[in-house]
């Protein structure tokens, strides 16, 4: 059973808080590890570009992107997405 799909449980009634924070926590744990591995496709793309002579960045893709989270999340979303690509361009050397 996924951790989305999992009942909550409730006591007296009320929805046991502390459950679903653990829940919400491992999400983040997760969300976490998905980010690193993310970065690191990224600088491998980022280094085949620019070992082959292009650009480290290209505009039109981080637009892309950008429009993918706005699409889900809308105006939250430029916001996501620009802490996203920040996180995944890192620095040129790095």
């Amino acid at each position: 059973m996924s951790l989305i799909s999992m009942p909550e449980r409730f006591t007296d009634g009320e929805v046991d808080v502390c459950t679903l924070r653990r829940r919400i926590d491992v999400i983040d744990r997760d969300i976490i590890e998905l980010l690193h591995a993310r970065r690191k496709l990224s600088r491998q793309v980022q280094h085949g570009r620019t070992d082959t002579g292009g650009p480290r960045l290209v505009p039109a893709r981080e637009a892309e992107i950008t429009e993918t989270y706005r699409a889900s999340f809308g105006t939250a979303g430029n916001t996501l997405a620009s802490a996203l690509l920040r996180i995944c361009r890192g620095e040129p050397d790095a």
